[in-house]
């Protein structure tokens, strides 16, 4: 009897847990889907599309957690990969004014990554730490 209490209160634990984190995936998604749809001024089709985009990157992104801490560079090659993705098919969804607007935000990237690269090799940061503090800065914020 004791062992059927301590599997039924097991399973609502986790599965409690679990909607947590699903919850809070969705409220992520949800998040960052409105910031792309007011950056960009999106109309409704490509809205679903990015809620799409989105979605996977956030979920491509979760499936690779596992590996950071085993081969921190292989983490980092796969989430730059990710990235790339991800800016890759935000581009396929703009239209031309709203690539104007992509590309001013991508050469502001770059330049908060060059004064955030310069700033770290000055502090003498390893190159790992470096390479983590460029993936942090690879998607448009």
């Amino acid at each position: 009897m004791k062992k059927i209490l301590l599997s039924l209160f097991t399973v609502f634990l986790v599965s409690g847990v679990f909607a947590q984190k699903q919850d809070q995936t969705a409220t992520d998604q949800n998040k960052a889907t409105e910031k792309y749809r007011a950056m960009f001024q999106l109309n409704e089709e490509q809205g679903r599309e990015m809620a799409k985009i989105v979605a996977r990157h956030i979920r491509n992104t979760q499936e690779i957690q596992s590996i950071k801490a085993a081969d921190p560079q292989l983490f980092l090659k796969k989430r730059k990969s990710i990235d790339m993705g991800m800016n890759n098919s935000i581009r396929m969804i703009l239209n031309k004014d709203q690539l104007k607007v992509y590309r001013e935000q991508q050469i502001e990237l770059r330049r908060k990554r060059a004064y955030k690269e310069l700033e770290m090799r000055e502090a003498s940061a390893s190159q790992i730490e470096v390479e983590e503090a460029m993936a942090e800065l690879y998607l448009i914020q």
